[in-house]
């Protein structure tokens, strides 16, 4: 969990400023979430965006249809770990 924190904390001040909500306390558990479910890192922001308009969106269908991707995400994850579970167990 430190590493995460210490990478979204980086990245944000390499950002020069920001929306700490957005930028770091949401992202910093989403990410520790998509690390024990072993997500690869470089799809973390994929999957904060998508979180970010299931919960936040304007509009319930934009807010439907990002549920719905983060379940097909998951299940194509599901799949590939089955597969090959990799390190992560």
């Amino acid at each position: 969990m430190r590493g995460i924190a210490q990478g979204v904390v980086d990245r944000t001040l390499e950002m020069g400023s920001c929306d700490f909500v957005a930028d770091v306390a949401a992202r910093i558990p989403l990410y520790v979430i998509c690390r024990m479910m072993g997500v690869p890192e470089s799809e973390w922001p994929y999957l904060y965006d998508l979180t970010s308009k299931a919960f936040a969106a304007g509009d319930a269908l934009t807010r439907r249809f990002a549920h719905l991707d983060i379940l097909g995400y998951f299940e194509k994850l599901q799949e590939e770990k089955a597969v090959d579970p990799g390190d992560d167990r």
